[in-house]
Parts: C-alpha cells; sequence; structure tokens
C-alpha cells in the first residue's frame, strides 16, 4: 500500500471515531498498525513475542478478545521495554487500565498512529 493509500485509510478511520470494529473489519488498515510496530522496533520484537506466547501453559493464555488485545500490548510493551499504551490508544484498541498500569513503569515509546499521516 502507498503512502498516500494509507494517509487516505487512516484519516478515514480517524472519522469513524477510532471505532475498533471498523479496524478489525479493515485488514490493510489493521495491519498498518503492525507495520509500524515492525518499522519502530523490527521483526525481532515480533519473533521474540511469538516465542513467549508458545511458552506459555494453556491456563495463561487469553480467553476472550479483551485478555488477547491486554497480552499482545503488554507483551509487545515488555519485548521492546516500552510502554505501547498511548500507541495502541491512539490506534483506538479497547485496552484496560488493568493491562496500561502493568506496563506503567517502563518509558514512553512516543509512537503514535498520526505518525503515519507525516510520512
Amino acid at each position: 500500500m502507498s503512502p498516500q493509500l494509507y494517509k487516505v485509510a487512516v484519516t478515514e478511520y480517524i472519522a469513524t471515531g477510532l471505532d475498533f470494529n471498523h479496524w478489525k473489519s479493515k485488514p490493510f488498515l489493521a495491519l498498518m498498525t503492525y507495520v509500524q510496530l515492525e518499522r519502530a522496533y523490527g521483526w525481532t520484537a515480533f519473533k521474540q513475542v511469538f516465542a513467549k506466547y508458545r511458552a506459555l501453559p494453556a491456563e495463561q493464555r487469553p480467553q476472550n478478545d479483551q485478555q488477547k488485545i491486554d497480552m499482545w500490548m503488554t507483551m509487545f510493551s515488555k519485548t521492546v521495554g516500552e510502554d505501547l499504551s498511548s500507541f495502541f490508544l491512539s490506534w483506538g484498541h479497547p485496552v484496560t487500565d488493568e493491562a496500561r498500569n502493568s506496563i506503567s513503569d517502563l518509558p514512553g515509546s512516543g509512537l503514535s498512529m498520526s505518525d503515519l499521516l507525516n510520512d
């Protein structure tokens, strides 16, 4: 997807009021979240997070969408050593206060969805 096309997609998403259901229904829009993370932290961070997921005992794996969202944010944050809650909130992800508090000791990342509009 070209920078111009993802700027249009992000602008349209912002117009929805950051509706997470809209985000989930638009695969290329959703992929932009992961593109930003890859650009900022590289594929190694993803590999490390995936390895941590694989190592989780079954009883510690997320059981519903909210737990999946929270775990993805907290696990990625702890892996890269930065609090990514503001980044995920900028994308409209419904992260819980409990999840945000669990990584509040990490420095902020400064990463935001709006960075895509400045590319």
